[in-house]
């Protein structure tokens, strides 16, 4: 992690020690960005909302906001946007690049052939800097770079760099989504493990507790979940997802 300017230092050290998604509330309010997975000093203090706002705001994302945002009608395609979750294991001891971990790269494998199929015009690349504590990867900026070095066109990933968990990787795909009025999307997930992975717990919410999981942590559902096939989850977000969280004060 770049050293910090302006006396920031110790906040610096806390985000480390988290292994903080530092875009959201913590540091974008008070000025600070992510840059490639790092922090940087951007301009005087402001107060921003987490996750959504983190996104719109941050620059690598502004040719594919003005791309959505351009009026052009997406009904089309299949789906308005693919939704990629960061994988990284909760027992890794070094920072890892999505490229080094087998199921992360397969996700994105896949993503970048349905991007290629012609499912969604969009990708959104959700996940922060997780694991291990103190890592400098971001997850869906580090996602972003490969699907871009893969053929997918930059204008057409959208990076979400706050969620830390499940929950609100959807929450946050869900709150940019219903920002830019994509109302279907397609979550590509899995690959982690031969059965109960990633896609099954959310293609199958009730039996998953996974449903029971977003009440207890958010208070309230992210959407409407049905599954597609072996990776792909369909996904219509709840209005819900705008609701402010306090469990975790690092991504409301």
């Amino acid at each position: 992690m770049e050293p910090l300017t302006r006396g920031r230092a110790s906040l610096a050290a806390v985000c480390a020690s988290l292994g903080c998604a530092v875009a959201c509330v913590g540091c974008a309010g008070r000025g600070w960005r992510v840059a490639s997975g790092t922090i940087a000093a951007e301009g005087p203090a402001r107060t921003t909302p987490a996750g959504v706002e983190a996104a719109i705001e941050d620059p690598a994302n502004a040719p594919t906001l003005a791309l959505v945002r351009a009026g052009r009608s997406w009904g089309a395609w299949p789906y308005d946007v693919l939704v990629l979750p960061g994988y990284t294991p909760r027992e890794a001891r070094s920072p890892l690049d999505p490229r080094d971990v087998p199921a992360a790269r397969r996700r994105l494998d896949q993503a970048a052939r349905d991007f290629a199929a012609g499912l969604a015009p969009f990708v959104i690349t959700s996940g922060g800097a997780v694991h291990p504590a103190g890592t400098t990867i971001n997850e869906a900026r580090a996602m972003r770079d490969y699907l871009v070095a893969r053929g997918v066109p930059a204008n057409r990933v959208l990076v979400e760099p706050c969620a830390r968990h499940s929950t609100t990787n959807l929450r946050n795909a869900g709150r940019l989504m219903r920002r830019l009025g994509l109302e279907r999307g397609l979550i590509v997930t899995g690959f982690e493990r031969p059965v109960f992975d990633q896609a099954f717990y959310f293609a199958h919410p009730v039996v998953s507790t996974f449903s029971a999981r977003c009440r207890r942590e958010l208070g309230y559902e992210v959407g409407e979940l049905a599954p597609v096939d072996a990776h792909h989850v369909a996904f219509t977000p709840s209005p819900r997802v705008a609701t402010r969280g306090e469990r975790d004060q690092l991504d409301p």
